[in-house]
């Protein structure tokens, strides 16, 4: 209600990173996409990680935490500090291979001062390994009502095809 985050996000994420960080020890994907801070800290938490892609949705929201956090991230934790706290968004602009904004206009924006939440310059510094793709798909190539790869057509006028398609797919992947 208040806009603010829970009290204990920082527990909560930085236990989720942490379980993220161990199925990548143990399945070495051959890439580790992250979203957030709420994933940041994962690129604290990995000795050895695959190439990494880091999306940033609202430059805002940073996750912002004590300094106490840096003894439970063994890894790259100079990259987590900021000023006297931890900045998991701040670490993932650092560290992440490729950091991409949900929109070229938004990648733009927020390496301005006036957009950038304090980030600014730690994107800006990126260069070339920042940047912009929109959200969204091409409605014309990716159409329901006429994908002819699906079980069934579907719209919003008539969704009825969205229960054979669901079949279908639960009988493919068993």
């Amino acid at each position: 209600e208040s806009g603010q985050g829970w009290a204990d996000n920082d527990r909560r994420f930085l236990t989720f990173c942490n379980a993220v960080a161990r199925w990548a020890e143990r399945t070495s994907p051959d890439l580790l996409h992250l979203n957030d801070w709420h994933t940041a800290a994962v690129l604290g938490m990995l000795d050895a990680r695959p190439p990494t892609v880091f999306t940033i949705h609202t430059i805002g929201y940073q996750g912002v935490t004590a300094s106490t956090w840096l003894a439970q991230l063994p890894v790259n934790t100079d990259a987590f500090r900021w000023y006297d706290v931890v900045n998991p968004l701040a670490a993932a602009i650092r560290l992440a291979d490729l950091v991409v904004a949900v929109s070229p206009t938004y990648a733009r924006e927020i390496v301005t001062p006036q957009s950038g939440m304090g980030l600014h310059e730690l994107l800006a510094a990126r260069g070339d390994a920042l940047v912009g793709i929109r959200n969204g798909i091409d409605t014309a190539v990716w159409d329901p009502a006429h994908d002819r790869h699906i079980a069934a057509p579907f719209d919003v006028g008539d969704p009825s095809g969205k229960l054979a398609c669901r079949e279908a797919l639960l009988a493919e992947c068993g």
